[in-house]
């Protein structure tokens, strides 16, 4: 039991010495949807407006409309996609996330004192494994 918290504790330990660094890597990740978002939702309004203004056409305003919609949407799903690629933020999170979740299943089994001490120090074992695993995909280097 003590060899599993103290894998779990090292866990916690490199969670709180990588966090700027995994949280400044999920906002790179979304950085670029989001300006690809708000430059097309206004570029989308400008022409919405000029085919009202100059159309006056009130089913061709609803056809632009749609359609800068849709343009606007995929080109976001466009930048996500290569911003996960180029930093992976999102992936990373993610795999954080459930593994910080599996570690509070884990503390909590090792706290009610459950009498399954080699199969909390197995898992104890694959999380510490999924982490390494996981900070190494993103780039990062354990202590």
């Amino acid at each position: 039991m003590n060899e599993a918290a103290m894998l779990l504790r090292r866990i916690r330990d490199n969670n709180r010495r990588y966090a700027p660094a995994i949280l400044r890597r999920g906002f790179q990740t979304l950085v670029a949807p989001s300006l690809v978002l708000i430059v097309f939702a206004v570029m989308s309004s400008f022409i919405i407006g000029w085919v009202d203004v100059v159309k006056g056409s009130r089913p061709l305003t609803i056809i632009a409309s749609a359609g800068t919609f849709v343009v606007t949407i995929m080109l976001a799903r466009i930048a996500f996609q290569w911003s996960e690629r180029r930093y992976g933020g999102w992936t990373l999170l993610r795999a954080v996330g459930q593994i910080n979740s599996e570690v509070r299943r884990l503390e909590r089994d090792i706290a009610g004192g459950s009498d399954e001490v080699n199969r909390i120090t197995a898992s104890a074992h694959e999380v510490w494994n999924a982490y390494i695993e996981a900070l190494q995909n993103a780039g990062f280097t354990i202590l």
